[in-house]
């Protein structure tokens, strides 16, 4: 049984303890131990390379090739008050971590539109920062649809808090300690978000064709959140179209059985599974296939035409959405060429 990435990678591994096997040779290529700071310098140094890349590369017309980064996108919510405009690679990164959080009911509908802007569609009032994600700006139609905004972005946090029995200033602080780490909300609340380490998220695997829940994956609610965001900025978007973190731990979900080894992508978070066998396990043996069909010839590029999607958008480095402290990173590949890492990578170190 072969398997590609990451999330995938966790559960070879634990079969494989299970069944008293050789590990699997030639899934990485595992880089040697390095120092945090010589990741945080080569962060910078792969960011720089997208500001220079932007301004010197063309554009290409197939899905599968790499699109010129300075190519100004959108997005809407779903209830189409709003505009998101920025440069593709930051609408990537924004509208995952939109869809991944506290405000994923208010954008799990929403889809990319490369080479557009706001104002093509009609929307020419504003244009002010989003406070949650640099580099990124909000318009609309007319100004009565602003406070028309933040009056739905106060009844979706407000429908979460409900939803998981917490106060809607807990809700609220969820969000904002989940914003991008270096925005302007993230700073506002900077140092006052360590009470999250004690409150569990989880988020769920799906195979989209039969709908089936098929693993579930916890840790703390701040990683929770971040993890799935960088998810959704890579092709296991398939799994992860439309959910969100749930801050609950994934027995609540109806995965009673959670795995004692830590995820070797995502360190501190654990997957679960329905049964206890997880060599046999229907949900874990499905996730495998589905994961490895994912990333086997065209399949995510057809699927994301079927869906509106622009499948070069999410075309990352099998790997390299991983934590520099998991087993599954590799510096070496993953900082070769800038659109290795999703974008939320740029920004989280998981540090």
């Amino acid at each position: 049984m072969a398997c590609h990435v990451c999330h995938c990678l966790v559960l070879a591994s634990c079969l494989q303890v299970a069944a008293s096997i050789v590990p699997m040779q030639n899934i990485i290529a595992q880089g040697p131990e390095f120092d945090v700071r010589d990741y945080d310098l080569a962060v910078t140094v792969a960011a720089a390379r997208w500001k220079h890349y932007a301004s010197t590369w063309l554009s290409y017309n197939s899905d599968q090739q790499m699109p010129i980064v300075s190519m100004t996108s959108t997005f809407f919510g779903n209830d189409g008050l709003a505009c998101f405009e920025g440069l593709e690679r930051d609408v990537v990164g924004s509208l995952a971590l939109m869809q991944a959080g506290v405000m994923s009911e208010m954008f799990n509908a929403s889809r990319i539109r490369l080479n557009t802007t706001c104002a093509s569609f009609g929307y020419a009032v504003g244009g002010s920062e989003l406070h949650s994600y640099k580099n990124m700006r909000q318009f609309f139609q007319n100004s009565s649809d602003i406070t028309k905004q933040k009056r739905q972005e106060e009844v979706v946090i407000l429908k979460f808090a409900t939803r998981f029995n917490i106060t809607f200033g807990q809700a609220y602080q969820m969000f904002s300690c989940t914003s991008q780490i270096g925005s302007e909300l993230h700073s506002w609340v900077d140092g006052n978000c360590e009470w999250l380490d004690n409150i569990t998220g989880s988020w769920v695997n799906m195979n989209l064709a039969n709908s089936h829940q098929l693993v579930c994956h916890q840790g703390p609610f701040i990683r929770a959140t971040y993890s799935l965001a960088t998810l959704k900025a890579t092709q296991q978007l398939y799994m992860h179209l439309t959910d969100g973190v749930a801050p609950v731990a994934c027995p609540s979900q109806g995965f009673q059985f959670v795995l004692p080894v830590e995820d070797r992508c995502f360190p501190l978070m654990h997957m679960a599974t329905r049964t206890k066998n997880l060599m046999t396990d229907p949900g874990a043996r499905e996730f495998m296939q589905v994961e490895s069909r994912v990333f086997s010839g065209s399949f995510f590029y057809l699927w994301a035409r079927q869906n509106s999607l622009h499948a070069h958008a999410f075309d990352t480095a099998p790997g390299c959405h991983c934590l520099p402290g998991g087993t599954v990173f590799n510096k070496s590949v993953c900082f070769s060429r800038p659109w290795a890492m999703p974008v939320t990578r740029e920004w989280w170190t998981g540090i």
